[in-house]
C-alpha cells in the first residue's frame, strides 16, 4: 500500500499533466493542431468521468430524513411507521425516515405536523389540522374498545357513572372518543360523573390487571398491538361492552363507522369474545406538511403501494392502506405529490372524452358536409337561374334571324330588356350571383347585336350609317 508520500506525488503526477493538457489546448506549447485536438479530447473524457462519479456517489447518499410522528414505542402507529421505515429505505436509497415517538396522540402529532416539527405523522382521520397538513393515504381502522370487570355490574355505557377508567393522554383522538362517548350516553357531569384517569397505553391495561380502575377504553386497530394491549386483560376478569348507536355517534364523528369486534378475535378457546361485539372505527392516515416536496411525496406514496406485499410481511395492518375514493372519506385533502401518483394512470383528456369528441367532431362534420352542399345548392340554383335567362335570349335571338316584320323587331328589343331587368332585380335580391350575371353579360349584348343588325337588314341602313351597298345614307334633304 502507497505512503503518504508516494500519494502526494501521484497527485503532484497528475495534476502536472492536466496542467500541461490543457497549455496544449490553449496552444502555448506550439503544438500541431492534431495534438491539441488529442489533448482537448483527454481533458473533456477526464470532465465527463469525474462528473459522473459525482453523480454516482450523489446518488448513493441518502437526503436529509424525514421525521415521522408515531407516538410511543410499541403502539400501533409505531409498529407501522417502523415497518414503512424498512420497506421505504431498502427500496429508495434517498429516503431515510426518522421515527418521533414522544407525542401524546393524534392531535398533538397533527399540531407538531401543523408547526412543520415534523414531516410527516400518523393519526386519526377526524382530527383537527391546520390547511397546511395534507393527506397521502388511508391506513387501517382503529375500534373502539370498552372492556369492564366482570364484577363491576356493568351492561351498558351509561353504567360507568362513578367508576374509574383508564384511557390515553389528553390530546389524544381514544381521550376524545371517550368524552363525548361519556356525554352522549350521559355517564358523563354531576356528583355521580365517571373519573378518567390519563395515561399511557401499557399504563392504563396495567392499572386495570392489578385492580386499581375498573374499566378500560382503548381506541386501536384489530391487529397484533391489540392482542398484546388487551388480550392479557381477560385472564384477569375483563368483558367487553358493546358500544352501540354508532349511527347516532357518526352524527358528532361524521368519520366514525359501525365496526364489530369478531367472536373469538383475543381467545379461540373458549372464546374471547364470546360472541360478535358491535362497536365503531375510525379510520387512520398518514399525514404530510404541504412545504414537503412534491417528488418526495410522490416516490413515498408509490412505495407505500407498489410494494405493499412486504409492507404486509412487516405488518398486517399494511392490507388496509388504500387511496381516499371520495372526499368525504377523508378529513385532510391530498398533498399535491399523493395525487399525482395517483392520477399517473388517469386517461388524459382526448382518451376520457373520446366517445363525446368523436360524436362533437361528427356532428361538426356533418353541419360543415350540410352547408357546404347548401351553399353548392345555392350556387347551382343561382346558375339555373341566369341559365334560364340565357335560354331566352337564344330563343328571341332565333325569332330575330326568322322574323321579317320591323315591328316584331320591337317585341324583340322590349323582350330583351325585359330580361335585363328582371337580371338585374335578381342580381339586387341575391338570386343571381356577380359570375352569373358575368355570364349571362356577354349573351344579352350579342343579343343587342344581333337585334341592330336585323334592323339594318330590314332597314336598309347598315351600322355607322352606311347603306347596303356601301353608299353612305343621306339624312331627308341632303344632297
Amino acid at each position: 500500500m502507497p505512503g503518504p508520500k508516494q500519494i502526494v506525488e501521484k497527485i503532484r503526477t497528475f495534476a502536472g499533466w492536466v496542467v500541461g493538457e490543457a497549455r496544449t489546448v490553449m496552444g502555448e506549447e506550439g503544438a500541431s493542431p492534431r495534438a491539441r485536438l488529442i489533448a482537448f479530447v483527454a481533458l473533456a473524457s477526464l470532465v465527463m468521468v469525474v462528473a459522473f462519479a459525482l453523480r454516482l456517489v450523489g446518488s448513493y447518499r441518502r437526503g436529509p430524513a424525514l421525521r415521522v410522528a408515531t407516538g410511543a414505542s410499541g403502539t400501533e402507529y409505531h409498529t407501522f411507521g417502523e415497518a414503512l421505515k424498512r420497506v421505504v429505505e431498502k427500496h429508495h436509497r434517498k429516503l431515510r425516515i426518522e421515527l418521533v415517538t414522544d407525542t401524546r396522540g393524534s392531535r398533538d402529532s397533527v399540531e407538531r405536523l401543523g408547526r412543520r416539527e415534523v414531516d410527516l405523522a400518523l393519526a386519526q382521520n377526524d382530527t383537527p389540522a391546520k390547511e397546511s397538513v395534507k393527506s397521502i393515504a388511508l391506513l387501517f381502522e382503529e375500534v373502539l374498545h370498552l372492556y369492564v370487570r366482570e364484577d363491576a355490574g356493568i351492561e351498558r355505557v351509561d353504567q360507568l357513572r362513578g367508576k374509574r377508567i383508564a384511557t390515553l393522554p389528553e390530546g389524544s383522538g381514544t381521550a376524545s372518543f371517550l368524552s363525548n362517548l361519556m356525554s352522549h350516553f350521559g355517564a358523563d357531569g354531576g356528583d355521580g360523573a365517571a373519573r378518567i384517569v390519563y395515561v399511557d397505553p401499557e399504563e392504563a391495561h396495567s392499572l386495570f390487571r392489578k385492580g386499581e380502575v375498573d374499566a378500560v377504553f382503548h381506541t386501536i386497530a384489530l391487529g397484533q398491538t391489540a392482542r398484546r394491549f388487551i388480550g392479557p386483560s381477560f385472564s384477569r376478569g375483563a368483558r367487553l361492552i358493546p358500544i352501540e348507536q354508532a349511527a347516532a355517534l357518526k352524527l358528532m364523528h361524521p368519520f366514525l363507522e359501525p365496526a364489530v369486534i369478531p367472536k373469538g378475535f383475543y381467545r379461540g378457546y373458549p372464546a374471547e369474545p364470546e360472541s360478535d361485539v358491535p362497536t365503531a372505527a375510525v379510520r387512520s392516515v398518514l399525514l404530510v406538511h404541504e412545504g414537503v416536496d412534491r417528488d418526495v411525496v410522490y416516490k413515498l406514496t408509490r412505495l407505500l403501494h407498489e410494494y405493499r406485499n412486504e409492507l404486509v410481511n412487516e405488518n398486517a395492518l399494511a392490507a388496509s392502506v388504500r387511496r381516499p375514493e371520495r372526499p368525504e372519506e377523508i378529513l385532510f385533502p391530498l398533498h399535491r405529490g399523493a395525487r399525482a401518483f395517483y392520477e399517473r394512470e388517469k386517461p388524459g383528456f382526448l382518451v376520457l372524452y373520446a366517445d363525446s369528441l368523436a360524436l362533437f367532431l361528427s356532428i361538426i362534420a356533418l353541419l360543415v358536409s350540410g352547408l357546404w352542399h347548401l351553399r353548392l345548392r345555392l350556387a347551382q340554383l343561382r346558375k339555373d337561374r341566369a341559365d334560364m335567362y340565357n335560354v331566352e335570349i337564344v330563343g328571341l335571338v332565333d325569332r330575330l334571324r326568322r322574323t321579317e316584320d320591323p315591328d316584331e323587331l320591337e317585341v324583340v328589343r322590349q323582350g330583351l330588356f325585359d330580361i335585363f331587368g328582371r337580371v338585374m332585380d335578381d342580381v339586387a335580391e341575391d338570386r343571381i350571383s356577380v359570375e352569373s350575371f358575368q355570364f349571362f353579360a356577354f349573351p344579352w349584348e350579342m343579343a343587342i347585336c344581333a337585334m341592330r343588325h336585323r334592323e339594318w337588314l330590314l332597314g336598309g341602313v347598315a351600322p355607322g350609317g352606311r347603306n347596303a351597298k356601301g353608299a353612305t345614307a343621306r339624312k331627308p334633304g341632303q344632297k
